[in-house]
């Protein structure tokens, strides 16, 4: 990878605007001395975001990301710190010494660019099999059955890996002297036999490239199109350019046709993708698995306020909506669901009626998410029976309550109660029993031995919710110890590191962002945790202060996973969030107590802060 003197960032860092930058992908209006404008990380209709000129700072007060110029493109662009730099360079027309290049990193650099290089060749070759060729008429005669069409082949680039003896058919083509032997494994293309050869990973399959953000080609999705052939689709194992979990299928383009009239469409299949672009409906993605990503939810947050879940009508189709909706519920706006009749996928129904009665019956016959839970809860259960009336109540409740406050539920209440003919207040007091139960298991439990815990703040009798002022004291005591432990483990352990490089999150305090991209810098040249070569490399007595600080936390070298996402979660909640939930903890309180006069103050109080995201 390139490597950027410390020097070569600063001045980078002092020529570049980050006004003019954020510009434009975020249309900034000046309010006194800073601008202002629409958030790009979350949805809102009042601005929150704001950049400083003078500080060469973004802040939303929104969601909570802040951050320079650096952070702000890793942030958006979904790149590591030296891309970044990078980037900022080239908007500036600051040219970057080629010759500037780390030794240690280099070869992960030209690993990551060769795998590029050769994803994109596999991808031109495979489609001129499929295009061009006797041995691709297999596949083109598969794709015409489907209802796709050459336009639509040559949009998405489909391919056809042809079978051939010994499956060497790419693999003498990306062969070279270059290369190391691991890399052939290592880019997914090819696989191992127990001779210690290497041999072509996809054979007889129709070749779906996946591209990245950046539109590369970062991976292969191998259909099968015999049915003798398992498994039905093959997909390219993750690599060091291929993370499955980071991807959606088509996003980009989605993304740039989206129009208010027009929302986006979640779809299971790449054939449901690709035969709604083919009937002009652009704006339709597909997963890359059965269960969304927090970097997937985040992205097609980016994405407007409302979402269809576009799935199978069939059995599974409907476990998988279920799934989806449980994974997206709070984070849309306006989650629908579109249930096809008689057992269709969004292909078929597309195929057999055509865009307008697509059209029709999305603008139509959607769902709303909680509708939708009514039905798929009630499948297949006789409500005119106790034991299933009951059952349904239960999984209704046991879901709304870790997922919806005390007001957004009562409308749901209203409405099954009117269902059931069953006193609202009932089905009310047992929401709030659930409720409460996922209120006392809210704090983290002491899960690892030897780690700085975070918890709640214990309730005061006397008084029923913290003042904002004690609030954000204890807020910013545990977001300082998040971020110490943090930076702490990302130091010791390079897993750690590794999975931070995947996270979207922000430090809280500018002194720890900047400890954290000098470590970063510093790993990138150094492979050891040599505590006394880092502290020389820190440029201030400062930061070897803070970063002192830092490793006087304890420390436990049987780090978990979880451990990390707590810390995570702990910065990525503002103090809105926060407050709110404080509130709903005391609502719940007062209902129990039966003072109206404070469950009536603290309603208008939530409603307030409602407002306010």
């Amino acid at each position: 990878m390139v490597y950027i003197p410390p020097e070569k960032v600063e001045e980078i860092q002092a020529k570049s605007n980050i006004v003019e930058y954020i510009g434009q992908y975020v249309p900034l209006k000046k309010t006194g001395s800073d601008y202002s404008g629409l958030c790009p990380f979350h949805h809102e209709k009042t601005p929150s975001f704001h950049v400083s000129e003078e500080k060469q700072v973004f802040h939303c007060f929104g969601c909570g990301k802040k951050g320079n110029l650096f952070q702000f493109i890793q942030q958006y662009q979904h790149v590591g710190f030296l891309e970044a730099v990078q980037e900022a360079a080239h908007f500036i027309h600051e040219p970057l010494e080629t010759t500037t290049t780390v030794t240690h990193h280099s070869s992960q650099f030209s690993q990551r660019t060769k795998f590029y290089d050769w994803h994109q060749k596999a991808a031109e070759i495979y489609h001129y099999v499929l295009m061009h060729t006797k041995e691709g008429r297999v596949a083109r005669e598969y794709l015409q059955q489907r209802g796709i069409d050459t336009k639509t082949m040559e949009h998405f680039q489909l391919g056809y890996a042809p079978k051939l003896q010994g499956n060497d058919f790419l693999f003498p083509l990306l062969k070279n002297e270059e290369s190391k032997e691991s890399d052939y494994e290592d880019s997914g293309l090819f696989q191992m036999d127990r001779s210690g050869n290497y041999h072509d990973r996809f054979f007889d399959r129709l070749m779906i490239p996946l591209l990245d953000l950046q539109q590369h080609v970062v991976g292969f999705s191998g259909r099968s199109i015999h049915p003798e052939l398992e498994p039905k689709y093959l997909n390219t194992n993750e690599t060091l350019i291929f993370k499955k979990s980071e991807l959606l299928f088509h996003y980009q383009e989605a993304k740039s046709s989206l129009r208010p009239e027009s929302p986006l469409l979640l779809m299971e299949g790449y054939m449901d993708v690709m035969q709604a672009w083919q009937q002009g409906i652009p704006q339709a993605i597909a997963s890359m698995g059965t269960s969304l990503s927090a970097t997937q939810i985040q992205a097609i947050q980016k994405c407007g306020d409302t979402l269809i879940l576009c799935f199978d009508g069939d059995r599974a189709g409907w476990n998988a909506t279920y799934k989806a909706l449980d994974q997206l519920w709070g984070k849309i706006k306006e989650l629908r669901v579109a249930i096809f009749p008689e057992n269709l996928d969004p292909d078929e129904f597309l195929r057999e009626k055509g865009k307008e009665a697509f059209e029709h019956f999305l603008q139509t016959q959607t769902l709303s998410a909680f509708s939708f839970l009514l039905q798929y809860f009630k499948k297949d259960l006789n409500l005119q029976q106790t034991k299933s009336k009951l059952q349904y109540i239960e999984e209704i409740l046991q879901f709304l309550a870790p997922r919806t406050d005390r007001l957004e539920a009562e409308l749901y209440l209203q409405r099954l109660s009117a269902e059931l003919q069953i006193d609202e207040t009932l089905l009310q007091q047992k929401f709030l029993s659930y409720q409460r139960k996922e209120i006392i298991s809210k704090p983290t439990k002491k899960r690892y031995n030897n780690r700085e815990t975070i918890s709640f703040p214990k309730q005061n009798k006397n008084h029923v919710t913290l003042s904002i002022q004690e609030k954000g004291k204890w807020q910013n005591k545990q977001k300082e110890i998040a971020m110490k432990c943090l930076l702490q483990r990302a130091f010791y352990f390079p897993k750690v590191r590794d999975y931070l490089s995947e996270k979207e999150f922000y430090f809280a305090d500018s002194k720890y962002a900047q400890l954290y991209t000098f470590m970063e810098m510093f790993f990138q040249h150094y492979e050891s945790h040599n505590i006394e070569l880092f502290l020389s490399y820190l440029p201030t007595e400062e930061m070897k202060t803070l970063f002192s600080d830092v490793l006087a936390q304890p420390l436990n070298s049987d780090w978990q996973y979880e451990e990390i996402d707590d810390y995570l979660a702990c910065l990525t909640e503002n103090d809105l969030q926060a407050l709110i939930r404080e509130k709903q903890f005391a609502m719940n309180e007062a209902k129990e107590k039966g003072d109206t006069a404070q469950m009536k103050q603290l309603s208008l109080e939530i409603i307030h802060l409602l407002r306010q995201q």
